[in-house]
């Protein structure tokens, strides 16, 4: 099965229901186990409603599918993520494996992992079901990840030995938007890998840092020469 070219059409149709999101603001500072954290999909996202008003958050009520509001009331979307794994890319590697894509979840890839293809030397396995959760208490990592200029979702992912004699899996644990969470588990040893986020996820989580974020002002400080003596 060719795993890219059937997730290509099915992220281009979970994108569609997020373009009344707009687009980012300039500047852009801006097998495998089932995860247990996966959510049952809603219903279809035509429900979803554009926000006119910039100080409300992006997502309604009833909102369904990738975007929706989450068991804890939080903005939230769901994702997907493929993991490659390539056998002996070169002396020294047994297995090399990769985070080929996150691509939007509205149900359209079910609710359990998969293998996608395996051409002897590449393998491609698909993850649903990863929630994306926004927290206010993560709004300045968000920030952080927007202001990069290249805004990226960030995956951990461990591997598994499944058998002595089968090839190691590559699972993913968790994925996040936030800069302070992703250094959080680079901290802690986890192997995190980023891929890029698409726009319409961008103004989602750009309005959210709007909202509930605002960077200090660093003020100029003054030349000690240009200040009266009693003042320095």
């Amino acid at each position: 099965m060719g795993g890219h070219i059937s997730l290509l059409g099915a992220e281009a149709n979970a994108s569609r229901h997020l373009k009344g999101l707009g687009r980012c603001k300039a500047p852009v500072i801006p097998g495998a186990p089932v995860p247990s954290h996966e959510q049952p999909c809603l219903e279809s996202a035509a429900l979803l409603e554009p926000c006119t008003n910039p100080a409300q958050t992006l997502y309604r009520p009833h909102a369904p599918a990738a975007l929706h509001t989450s068991v804890n009331h939080h903005p939230s979307l769901r994702v997907a993520v493929q993991i490659d794994r390539q056998r002996q890319p070169n002396r020294w590697e047994d297995w090399r494996f990769d985070v080929a894509q996150v691509l939007l979840d509205v149900g359209q890839f079910g609710t359990q992992s998969r293998l996608l293809r395996d051409d002897g030397q590449t393998a491609s396995f698909l993850y649903p079901g990863f929630e994306v959760s926004l927290h206010r208490d993560e709004a300045e990592g968000y920030y952080l990840n927007l202001s990069s200029g290249a805004p990226v979702w960030f995956v951990m992912w461990r591997i598994s030995e499944v058998d002595g004699a089968e090839p190691p899996l590559a699972t993913p644990e968790r994925v996040t938007v936030s800069y302070h969470e992703a250094g959080r588990l680079l901290d802690a040893q986890e192997r995190v890998d980023n891929r890029p986020l698409p726009p319409e996820v961008c103004a989602w989580l750009q309005a959210y840092a709007d909202q509930h974020y605002r960077p200090e002002v660093k003020q100029r400080r003054r030349p000690a020469s240009f200040r009266a003596p009693e003042d320095r």
